[in-house]
């Protein structure tokens, strides 16, 4: 278990290192809404459109589940995909000059190479070569307790199509899925960030593992759930959504990537769009 909480400047950052940290994080006395979440869960006709499924039961259905592929939201990133159908990024090219050996156009002598007969008139050319600088991408997958599962999926979808077609390109990427909140701890005065790192920049694209993370029924119990981490009273209402934006101390010790993509505010199908095509121009021009 990595699981960490860290009171930074008044607000909390909650860190959790990837899927696998989740059961600790739901299954635990110190989780107060426990009971309350699994009950949710148990009345699947009635939250439907707050899960966005229907099939899960209890908590070890749930962890039975990210670890499983999800139709539904599967769907929903080819939706996304058919949408941005010809988006594409170059792999981002650096020109570094190297030294080359000529008779015809050379302009300085290498002593050492004329001694041992070799040509020797040196001179520098361009030589163009591919840089794949990693990328942080940072997806927000909150937003406030009146937004429908399907609402609270296309921050998702663009977050993972931003990661898909990264990587198509050659770049790799290390995501973080996220979530802010305003007013929750002691007596409503502090916020917070969550952050889980799902995927490293060395570790190949599972689809599946990064559609489970952003899922909205993941969201709705093990983030929740994780309000209960900090050694902090917590509002039962969880606060108030916020951007990550509004956080950038806490963001910065999430990803200090100067480069890094936020993807968040995507509730429609237009919102997410639009988001992955400006966080691939952002990605294009800091290459």
């Amino acid at each position: 278990m990595t699981i960490s909480t860290t009171l930074i400047e008044n607000n909390w950052l909650i860190q959790m290192d990837g899927l696998h940290d989740a059961p600790a994080v739901i299954d635990r006395p110190g989780n107060l809404f426990r009971e309350k979440y699994e009950n949710r869960l148990a009345n699947a006709e009635r939250f439907a459109e707050w899960h966005g499924r229907t099939d899960l039961a209890n908590f070890a259905d749930l962890i039975q589940a990210m670890h499983r592929p999800w139709t539904y939201g599967q769907n929903v990133v080819d939706r996304m995909h058919r949408d941005l159908e010809g988006l594409t990024i170059e792999k981002p090219k650096s020109h570094r000059r190297r030294v080359r050996f000529s008779e015809d156009d050379g302009a300085e002598i290498c002593y050492d190479r004329l001694r041992s007969g070799n040509p020797f008139w040196r001179t520098t050319r361009r030589q163009l070569r591919t840089s794949l600088k990693p990328v942080s991408v940072l997806i927000n997958i909150g937003g406030n307790g009146g937004r429908t599962a399907d609402e609270l999926l296309w921050a998702a979808s663009a977050g993972i199509s931003t990661v898909e077609v990264l990587e198509a390109a050659g770049i790799r990427a290390e995501v973080f899925v996220c979530d802010a909140v305003s007013r929750c701890w002691n007596n409503c005065t502090r916020g917070g960030v969550f952050s889980m790192q799902v995927k490293a920049a060395s570790d190949p694209l599972d689809r599946d593992a990064l559609i489970a993370a952003t899922s909205p029924w993941f969201f709705r119990n093990v983030f929740f759930s994780a309000h209960t981490l900090p050694a902090d009273d917590c509002s039962e209402g969880l606060g108030r959504h916020a951007s990550l934006e509004s956080m950038p101390t806490l963001i910065n010790r999430v990803c200090s990537d100067p480069r890094r993509i936020i993807i968040e505010n995507c509730y429609t199908r237009s919102d997410a769009g639009n988001a992955v095509r400006n966080a691939i121009g952002v990605a294009s021009a800091a290459a």
